[in-house]
């Protein structure tokens, strides 16, 4: 996810609440699961019921990690999470010593901890819809970062604020977090040059081809139609759009690998962020153009499979 936030739960984010303002918390009622069907036992809700849409969710006695893709490693970023874990313990500890010898108890210090840190972590703290749209606008109000692309979020690296406690605790060198930056930098454009070329390639050798076959099985029953008298507006009509429709797709094909080509003459951060917020929605355009071919070409003409058809069939 490009926007980072915690599930806490209703009931723990409400006992923060309650000491950052200095009020007292009441337990609120057992919420029954609506399972629909009533002749089930009936089932609590947990104070921590998962939240599937958070990358960090709390649920009653650990936190679950899941912002890694189905194909990512974890071991990287948990080696970034308990990096930070640590920074975080190691100051604490420095309050606690400090807050006990000022005079308080452990149970006060503690409390004192817990009032610096989720007053000022509580930005991130949120139970809802991850996925809607409103969370993002409610992000940006709380001021948290949102790296929708790749290169943003590289670029982070480049930021010694914000790598410092990595180098504090000794997880990694300046020198070993510059290597990273650059080889996903390099990684991020040779993955996206090998995607542009394949779709080129699929757009010339079978979208195109398709179509061609299509227009001219269009063009000769039009022909034929003309010639008895017979209305042809609807195979005209047909012939049109994917006339339209197949120039387009060939034209912004060309047009992605004569970018690709031409920025290829910056170094690699600028290239990055050219494919990031140009060519990667130039691809877009031709993969949409591509499927409203394959809405018009009939099956037998058609080359590649089909989504029916990898999904249900073959």
């Amino acid at each position: 996810p490009s926007i980072m936030s915690v599930f806490l739960g209703d009931t723990l984010t409400k006992i923060f609440h309650s000491m950052v303002s200095g009020g007292k918390y009441v337990p609120g009622k057992s919420v029954v699961m609506d399972l629909g069907a009533k002749q089930l036992a009936d089932l609590f809700k947990d104070n921590t019921d998962r939240n599937r849409t958070s990358p960090f969710a709390f649920t009653g006695n650990k936190f679950e990690f899941r912002a890694c893709g189905s194909s990512a490693s974890i071991g990287y970023p948990l080696s970034i999470l308990n990096a930070a874990v640590a920074d975080v313990f190691q100051e604490t500890n420095t309050i606690l010593e400090n807050e006990i010898k000022s005079g308080k108890s452990a149970d006060e210090a503690l409390i004192s901890v817990i009032m610096k840190w989720y007053g000022n972590a509580r930005n991130v703290v949120f139970n809802g819809d991850g996925y809607s749209d409103d969370w993002v606008k409610e992000a940006a109000r709380r001021g948290l970062g949102n790296h929708r692309t790749t290169p943003e979020a590289i670029s982070v690296f480049k930021e010694t604020k914000k790598t410092r406690f990595l180098m504090d605790s000794g997880v990694f060198r300046e020198s070993e977090i510059t290597t990273r930056n650059n080889v996903m930098i390099e990684r991020y454009i040779k993955c996206r040059e090998i995607e542009f070329r394949t779709l080129k390639s699929l757009v010339m050798k079978d979208v195109i081809p398709s179509a061609l076959n299509y227009k001219t099985q269009l063009s000769t029953t039009i022909s034929k139609l003309k010639e008895v008298g017979a209305d042809a507006s609807a195979e005209t009509e047909i012939l049109k759009n994917i006339s339209h429709l197949t120039g387009e797709a060939f034209k912004l094909a060309n047009q992605l690998m004569n970018l690709m080509e031409t920025y290829h003459k910056l170094d690699e951060a600028g290239l990055a962020q050219k494919i990031a917020m140009e060519l990667m929605p130039l691809s877009t355009q031709v993969a949409t153009l591509c499927n409203q071919i394959e809405d018009f070409v009939p099956e037998e003409l058609w080359t590649l499979p089909k989504y029916y058809d990898m999904l249900f069939i073959r």
